[in-house]
C-alpha cells in the first residue's frame, strides 16, 4: 500500500515536473527562433548589383561609383556583421526627406555603428551640408534603426548614406 501511494505521489509530481520542462523548453525555443537568422552570402550578391542613380566621380575609375537612394556600408571590417534589413523613405507636409533604415546584427556580441547621410539636389550638388555622424546601438542578433531627416525642403533630392563600425 505504501509504495502505491509513493508511485502515485511521484506520477503526480513526475508530471507537473514534465509538463514545467516542456514549457520551458518551449518557450526558449521560440526565443531562439525569433532572434534574425542572417545568409551572409545571399546578402553579399545582392548588393553586389549595380543600382541607379549612381553618385559617379568626374574622372571614371578614380573612386567607386556610389549608389544614390541606398545605405552604403563603406567599412568593410562590418560587412559580414551588420545586414541592411530594409530602407525606407518619405517626404513630410514640409517637403522634407526622412529616411530610415532597419538594421541587424548578424553576430554574437554587441556592435556600434555609425551613420551620416549626404542630401543632394538633383544635379548630385549638396542641398546642406553633410549630418554628423549618428551612432547606433545594435545588441546580439538584433534589430535597430537609423533614421535622419533633411534640413531642407524639396532642395534635397536624392540621399546617399554612409555607414562604419562606431570606435
Amino acid at each position: 500500500m505504501a509504495s502505491q501511494k509513493w508511485s502515485y505521489r511521484f506520477g503526480k509530481s513526475g508530471f507537473w515536473c514534465g509538463m514545467l520542462l516542456l514549457l520551458t523548453s518551449c518557450s526558449l525555443g521560440g526565443l531562439n527562433e525569433s532572434q534574425p537568422i542572417c545568409d551572409l552570402d545571399e546578402y553579399q550578391k545582392a548588393i553586389a548589383i549595380p543600382r541607379e542613380p549612381e553618385l559617379v566621380p568626374r574622372i571614371p575609375g578614380i573612386v567607386s561609383k556610389m549608389p544614390l537612394n541606398h545605405l552604403n556600408i563603406t567599412d568593410k571590417s562590418i560587412l559580414k556583421k551588420v545586414m541592411v534589413h530594409s530602407l525606407n523613405v518619405d517626404r513630410n507636409e514640409h517637403g522634407r526627406i526622412r529616411v530610415w533604415a532597419r538594421l541587424v546584427n548578424c553576430t554574437e556580441f554587441p556592435l556600434q555603428v555609425e551613420g551620416r547621410t549626404h542630401f543632394l539636389t538633383d544635379m548630385q550638388a549638396p542641398a546642406e551640408p553633410v549630418s554628423a555622424w549618428k551612432r547606433v546601438h545594435l545588441p546580439p542578433k538584433t534589430f535597430s534603426i537609423y533614421e535622419i531627416q533633411s534640413l531642407t525642403g524639396k532642395e534635397a533630392f536624392s540621399f546617399l548614406i554612409e555607414m562604419r563600425e562606431g570606435k
